[in-house]
């Protein structure tokens, strides 16, 4: 009776090894590792930029994205309708500001298979960069076919500003549609403010007023020299 029992203890006390192991080959431990990984890299890379001489720091080379992204690509691609592979995804696309490669992909595998997620939101953002056929229908798909007003409002921003010198009439619908519909507040905030640039700070338009001080401490204003060529240098020290 004995060993029964003794053999019933040691396999209690190795299930939590076994599932541990096993966690650790599932699709969300390794989202968790590529992304840990590229995190690391870059932690190493400022360490190592702080101690290396100003003058050799130009030598330095900044961990690629790349490797990483197409990674995130393998393992949604495995079971590509799973919520791991929507965050594999939104990060390959999150960043592709850095290798635009791997976005078009991403994208066509998001779209196909996670439209509706409710953390497109991120990917939405970033597509602003990028004006291109494909990212601008993907923008379009998800103000049409997503549930979520952050993520509509993220999409119908990104595609604003994405318009904004291209198409200002379509690029203001966006806009407006952030201000008015389903944008959440900073969302709001920032249509604003790019409606504002394309209807006061856009070439042809007339700058708007500004007042400060010289150098000798003399109050100016910027009409005061209308009709003059004027170079105003916006710089700030952090």
């Amino acid at each position: 009776m004995k060993k029964p029992c003794l053999f019933a203890i040691a396999a209690a006390l190795a299930l939590p090894a076994l599932a541990e192991e096993k966690d650790q080959s599932s699709p969300a431990a390794q989202y968790k590792q590529i992304s840990t990984e590229f995190e690391r890299a870059q932690r190493e890379f400022a360490e190592t930029y702080q101690s290396t001489p100003e003058a050799e720091r130009k030598n330095l080379k900044y961990p690629e994205v790349g490797p990483y992204s197409k990674k995130m690509i393998v393992l949604a691609e495995k079971e590509p309708k799973s919520s791991t592979a929507a965050d594999a995804l939104i990060w390959a696309v999150r960043h592709s500001y850095y290798d635009q490669s791997v976005g078009p992909q991403a994208i066509a595998l998001l779209k196909e298979h996670h439209i509706d997620n409710e953390k497109l939101g991120d990917a939405c953002q970033i597509l602003a960069y990028n004006n291109s056929k494909e990212n601008r229908d993907f923008l379009n798909t998800v103000v049409e076919k997503n549930p979520h007003d952050k993520v509509k409002g993220a999409a119908s921003l990104a595609l604003g500003q994405m318009l904004a010198s291209e198409n200002p009439t379509e690029a203001e619908k966006h806009l407006n549609a952030v201000i008015e519909k389903y944008g959440s507040k900073n969302q709001k905030e920032s249509a604003k403010g790019q409606r504002f640039e394309m209807h006061n700070l856009a070439i042809g338009k007339v700058a708007p007023e500004i007042e400060g001080e010289d150098v000798d401490g003399k109050k100016f204003k910027l009409s005061d020299y209308r009709g003059k060529v004027v170079v105003i240098d916006f710089w700030g020290d952090w």
